[in-house]
């Protein structure tokens, strides 16, 4: 195998690993998780299905990933905290 190929490969390894980093990144952007919670407010089953409903059944009715479920939940249970 040429040298430049070999090299193409491994340029190709890092890209997929740096683009996956970077990714998972924007399903706890604070944004992303506050447009969660205001769906939530105004979905029928509410915030206590945000908070207490099964991982993948949040994520799924929500149309949201794990992550930002995981990132809201965080958040909701601060806001309980200090009420």
């Amino acid at each position: 195998m040429s040298e430049s190929r070999v090299a193409g490969k491994r340029s190709g390894r890092a890209k997929a690993k740096s683009h996956g980093a970077h990714h998972g990144a924007g399903h706890t952007d604070p944004r992303v998780v506050d447009a969660l919670i205001d769906r939530a407010k105004n979905h029928p089953l509410g915030t206590e299905f945000l908070s207490q409903g099964s991982l993948d059944s949040v994520s799924a009715a929500f149309q949201t990933h794990a992550f930002t479920v995981e990132a809201a939940r965080e958040r909701l249970m601060g806001e309980e905290l200090v009420e």
